[in-house]
This record gives structure tokens, C-alpha cells and sequence, in this order.
């Protein structure tokens, strides 16, 4: 009565000893590429510290591609303000590419710069500049445009003018190629914002 016992056991030990030989390895690949998309809603950032000064960034929604690194915030609006003489900067435009230092842990901490693009508009109480794209670098804390814009003073004269930089403290505009004989790094920045050298 139990010798079939054995002999069916053995068999069974057989059968899956043959199946596991004949069937095909599969190999992992090595390198997994995984890419993610963060979604976020009401986009809050304030940095300040530096030179007396304070900039806050809002947006409804936001966006994260790992896949090119790229942070784009919806309808963004910049405020630039000095506390000590509360002259204030207002900024907005239809989008904007932020990027930030990053820390041990991925996580933004110093903002270095914002490319503003689509209807994008800079305003104080005398200035307004109204391009299609502009560069906020918080290093240098200037509006850089790489294109051409639009600049009125004292909210009716009007001037057309291409590839300057906007410096809030003395309120004026200067060429971009004064801005990169001090400043040769931040080329990075302006290519990405599109700016070709004359």
C-alpha cells in the first residue's frame, strides 16, 4: 500500500527537476530608466536673506519630470521687495522653468533662477517691461531678457529694446555682454532661456 508513494514522489522530483532545466532564463536588465511625474497645486516659495531683500513665488499648479529634470510652475507671479526701502517688483507670465539648488535629500533650497516665458511682464511704480521671455537670476537678483521687450517709463514712454538686463536698484536697463564679462557662469542660464550671442 505504500510503495506507489515513492515512486510517485520520485516522479514528481523528475518532472520538476526537467521542467526548471528546460524552461528559459529570463535576465533583468542591469540598468532600469524610471521616470516620474509630480503634480502640485498652490505653489508657495519665499527666500530672503540676502542683500535685504526677499522673493516670494506663487503659482496655482506645478509640475516635476524626472526625466529632464525640469520644474515647470503654471501662471507664476514674482515678488521682488528690499524691506529696507519697500520698493517692491512684481512679476507674472503665462509659465516658468524654475530651478533650485538641491540638497542631500533632492530637496530645493536655494533658489537660483526662474525662465518667465509667455506674455511675461515685470512692473514697479515707474517701469513696466512687457517680452515674451524673461530671466530672473537670483544670484545677481537681475531681470535678464534675451529677446526683445517692450520698456515704458513712467507708464507712457514707450522703448523697444533687445538683449539687456534690468537692474531693480539702479532701475535701468544695461547690455547682457556687460552682465557676462562679470558674470561668465550664468550663460548656462540664458542659453536655456534662449539667448544666442550677437
Amino acid at each position: 500500500m505504500l510503495a506507489p508513494l515513492p515512486i510517485f514522489f520520485w516522479a514528481w522530483v523528475l518532472c520538476i527537476t526537467f521542467w526548471i532545466e528546460s524552461t528559459t532564463v529570463h535576465t533583468v536588465p542591469t540598468e532600469v530608466t524610471q521616470v516620474s511625474q509630480i503634480d502640485f497645486t498652490g505653489i508657495h516659495y519665499m527666500q530672503g536673506g540676502q542683500n535685504d531683500a526677499q522673493v516670494i513665488m506663487n503659482a496655482p499648479t506645478a509640475s516635476y519630470s524626472s526625466e529632464n529634470d525640469e520644474f515647470i510652475v503654471d501662471m507664476p507671479t514674482l515678488t521682488w521687495q528690499k524691506a529696507s526701502d519697500s520698493q517692491i517688483i512684481s512679476v507674472s507670465a503665462i509659465k516658468g522653468n524654475f530651478y533650485a539648488e538641491q540638497t542631500a535629500s533632492d530637496l530645493p533650497s536655494a533658489f537660483k533662477s526662474i525662465i518667465l516665458s509667455g506674455s511675461a511682464t515685470l512692473s514697479t511704480d515707474e517701469v513696466r517691461i512687457d517680452s515674451e521671455t524673461m530671466i530672473f537670476d537670483n544670484d545677481t537678483r537681475f531681470f535678464i531678457f534675451p529677446g526683445s521687450f517692450t520698456f515704458y517709463k513712467d507708464k507712457s514712454t514707450s522703448y523697444p529694446l533687445n538683449k539687456m538686463y534690468f537692474d531693480p536698484i539702479a532701475e535701468k536697463c544695461n547690455p547682457i555682454s556687460q552682465l557676462l564679462k562679470d558674470n561668465p557662469n550664468i550663460m548656462e542660464i540664458l542659453k536655456k532661456g534662449g539667448f544666442n550671442q550677437p
